[in-house]
């Protein structure tokens, strides 16, 4: 059976002046020997096969998975057998691949349910390099980007069914979260609607926070988890009045099968590497217009 192997393209862009930039950060990576591997809030990650091809960095970043093992099925009419791991520091491996394309400082990222989410790289990279790690936007449509960068972002619109079930790292993540699940708890509804906004006050939503939100957001929603109906974000344009953006609709990316199952580990890499390489090619021309806005 073939798998299917999902990736999206995110903006990386700083949280505070003067910290190193991402190029940087994985220049550090690379300098801590082979394999390098961090605690993110509980988890072991570790960084492998990282390389420098022109002016591409790329990778796979494996989660360490050591509790809550599936169990050991065969289809033969026995009864499941518990799965255990040969040695004590052995752990069941959950892969995501990426390409760092340093010119234009965007991130194609391999997005898979169990894998390491874009915000436990960025915890990564944080203990590293030692300072807050980075924001991310979502890369979305030539027409749509144009929308974005016209309007003054004032609410942003969440629409989520199954609050527990979202994987959340960062404080602002968590604390969404819990906002969520109070909500649906205290009304016992089938899903919560949320909106953030303004009202009347004057200034605008903060760009990053609001990418960075919209970020995790969607990346859950393509692992399945959190069942989100909505990710909008409405704002003021001078000549046209009240714009609505459905995140869900614009981002860019790419799925495709691939005939993994029988694969050794580094043709399994290889092949979802060249992926991701195929689909920042093929993406190339509105990679080069989108420019990061969050530090506006």
């Amino acid at each position: 059976m073939d798998s299917l192997v999902t990736v999206r393209f995110f903006t990386v862009f700083p949280r505070q002046p003067g910290q190193p930039d991402f190029e940087a950060c994985l220049n550090e990576v690379q300098k801590q020997g082979d394999n390098p591997g961090r605690q993110v809030g509980g988890t072991t990650v570790q960084a492998n096969n990282l390389a420098l091809n022109g002016e591409r960095y790329s990778g796979d970043l494996v989660r360490f998975q050591t509790e809550n093992l599936p169990s050991l099925a065969s289809n033969t009419g026995k009864k499941p057998r518990k799965l255990v791991l040969a040695k004590d520091d052995d752990a069941l491996g959950h892969h995501a691949a990426f390409v760092y394309e340093r010119k234009l400082r965007v991130l194609t990222y391999q997005i898979a349910r169990n894998a390491v989410p874009l915000s436990m790289f960025n915890g990564y990279i944080a203990q590293v390099c030692n300072h807050p790690g980075f924001g991310f936007e979502p890369v979305i449509g030539a027409n749509d980007l144009k929308e974005l960068n016209k309007i003054i972002p004032k609410t942003m619109l969440i629409k989520v069914a199954d609050p527990d079930s979202l994987e959340a790292i960062e404080d602002e993540q968590r604390k969404l979260r819990s906002s969520l699940k109070n909500l649906r708890g205290l009304a016992d509804g089938v899903y919560v609607k949320v909106q953030i906004g303004l009202a009347n006050n004057k200034g605008h939503l903060d760009r990053g926070t609001v990418g960075n939100l919209a970020t995790w957001l969607l990346e859950q929603r393509v692992k399945r988890r959190g069942k989100i109906g909505l990710i909008q974000v409405s704002g003021k344009d001078h000549a046209d009045g009240d714009v609505d953006l459905d995140f869900l609709k614009v981002q860019l990316g790419g799925s495709k099968r691939l005939a993994l199952k029988d694969a050794g580990q580094d043709e399994n890499y290889s092949m979802r590497l060249a992926f991701l390489m195929e689909c920042m090619d093929q993406n190339y021309n509105t990679l080069k217009r989108f420019k990061p806005k969050a530090l506006d």
